[in-house]
């Protein structure tokens, strides 16, 4: 195909070998992921790895869309929690420090504001804090951290591009090209 480069194949090859088996693999633009794809959907190479674009996961559509085949992904945060039209929730300064765990975001109430600047997940038995570090939490990386919570068999990987600054940067490793 004309479609990608050599290099870009190569470089899509590298970041689907990087993954354990059935990993979820989370890209961050059009260079990272459509060449993956293209790989998986054309080639038919390493199909059991979830390719998910974090640039898209903030949209209904798309959050939507991997919970059915190929990808089967699982959330445990209601449909309903990601159906609001701000897309994002504020973060205001409290003297309240502690965390809010992800399960508890289900019985949130307080409308676009959030109270806790840490968000805690776990996974496999093991609890993991994130430091929110900018005033708002977008429903991207609310859908993301649920992703991570709710798919506990499924190792996590991400591209090299994706992972600075990123909300799970802190438990990141690099791992060939990818952060794992």
């Amino acid at each position: 195909s004309n479609l990608y480069t050599e290099d870009m194949l190569a470089m899509a090859k590298s970041y689907l070998n990087n993954c354990p088996q059935n990993a979820i693999l989370f890209t961050n633009s059009d260079n990272d992921t459509y060449p993956v794809l293209f790989l998986q959907s054309v080639k038919k190479y390493r199909t059991d790895v979830a390719v998910i674009n974090l640039s898209l996961l903030a949209t209904e559509h798309y959050r939507d869309a991997m919970t059915r085949p190929p990808y089967n992904l699982v959330y445990s945060l209601p449909v309903a929690f990601y159906d609001h039209t701000l897309r994002y929730l504020s973060i205001m300064d409290d003297e309240n420090n502690d965390s809010m765990s992800l399960d508890e975001f289900r019985k949130h109430k307080g409308g676009d504001v959030l109270y806790h600047k840490k968000i805690t997940i776990n996974r496999n038995n093991t609890s993991y804090a994130f430091q929110l570090k900018k005033r708002y939490i977008d429903f991207g990386n609310i859908a993301l951290l649920d992703i991570v919570q709710s798919n506990p068999d499924r190792p996590i990987s991400l591209t090299f591009t994706g992972a600075n600054g990123h909300i799970l940067e802190d438990y990141l490793a690099l791992k060939g090209l990818n952060w794992e």
